[in-house]
C-alpha cells in the first residue's frame, strides 16, 4: 500500500506498470499482441462468444486488465492488497483507463469486461477450479521467487505452479510475462510441470518478444487431458 501511494504521489498517475512501459499505449498494444500469442484453437475464439475468461493474478494497480478487456477478454484481476484493486477499478469506471489516441476511435470488442477481487492468488476460491481459458500475470512470478524470504521461495514455486494447473480449463495456457532471462524462467516452468515418462499429456512451452522491451513472454500451455 505504501508503495502505490508513493508511486502516484510521485507520478500523479493511478496505475503502475512492473517491468516498465508506459501505462497508456504500451499497454494497449501489448495487450493486442498477446491476443496474437493465444495457442491454436483458443485464438479462434477471439472476439466470439462466449469471451475468453482470464485470470490477470498480482494485477496490482496496472492497466493491463483493462486493455485486454478492449480485445474481448472477461479479465478476473486479483491481488492481496485491496487499496491496489481499488484504485485499479475506480479508474476504469472513472474511464481514465481508456485506450489512448487513434486506439479510442476503435469500439470495444463484443464481450469485453472486468472483475475485479481482493485476495491471495495463491489461495484460490473454489469456485475458480477449472474456470479460467487463460492465467495472466506480470511480475508475479519474480516477486514470489525473489522476495525477501527466500527460505520459502520453492514452496512458493510449488504452489504458484499447483494454482495455474487448478484454475485453468484442459487446453489453457499461462502467459507469463517478466524482465527475468527467458532461458531460466523457461527451465522454471520445465521443472514445476515435467513432461510425463511417455511423453502424453504434457504442458507445451513457447517463448516470445512482446514489443514492449525489456518484458518478454513465456507462454506454457495445460495439455487439453492428461489421458
Amino acid at each position: 500500500t505504501r508503495f502505490y501511494d508513493a508511486e502516484l504521489a510521485r507520478s500523479g498517475v493511478a496505475t503502475f506498470e512492473w517491468g516498465g512501459g508506459e501505462t497508456g499505449l504500451g499497454m494497449w498494444r501489448l495487450a493486442a499482441r498477446l491476443n496474437r500469442l493465444l495457442p491454436s484453437g483458443m485464438s479462434d475464439r477471439r472476439g466470439r462468444q462466449p469471451p475468453l475468461k482470464a485470470l490477470h493474478a498480482g494485477c496490482g494497480t496496472s492497466a493491463l486488465g483493462a486493455a485486454l478487456t478492449a480485445q474481448g477478454w472477461e479479465v478476473t484481476n486479483c491481488d492481496f492488497c485491496e487499496e491496489a484493486v481499488g484504485l485499479v477499478a475506480e479508474s476504469e469506471s472513472l474511464g481514465l483507463l481508456r485506450p489512448p489516441g487513434d486506439l479510442a476511435r476503435h469500439p470495444r470488442r463484443r464481450g469485453g469486461v472486468s472483475e475485479y477481487a481482493v485476495g491471495d492468488v495463491l489461495r484460490p476460491p473454489a469456485a475458480w477450479a477449472g474456470k479460467f481459458d487463460v492465467v495472466i500475470e506480470k511480475g508475479l512470478a519474480d516477486t514470489l521467487l525473489f522476495g525477501e524470504d527466500m527460505e520459502s521461495a520453492l514452496d512458493r514455486a510449488v504452489r504458484y505452479a499447483h494454482v495455474v494447473d487448478e484454475v485453468l480449463q484442459p487446453g489453457g495456457c499461462l502467459l507469463q510475462l517478466s524482465d527475468a532471462p527467458l532461458e531460466m524462467r523457461l527451465e522454471m516452468c520445465q521443472a514445476l510441470w515435467p513432461a510425463p515418462p511417455d511423453r502424453r499429456g504434457r504442458w507445451e512451452f513457447s517463448c516470445y518478444a512482446t514489443g514492449a522491451p525489456p518484458l518478454s513472454v513465456l507462454s506454457a500451455q495445460k495439455p487439453a487431458s492428461h489421458a
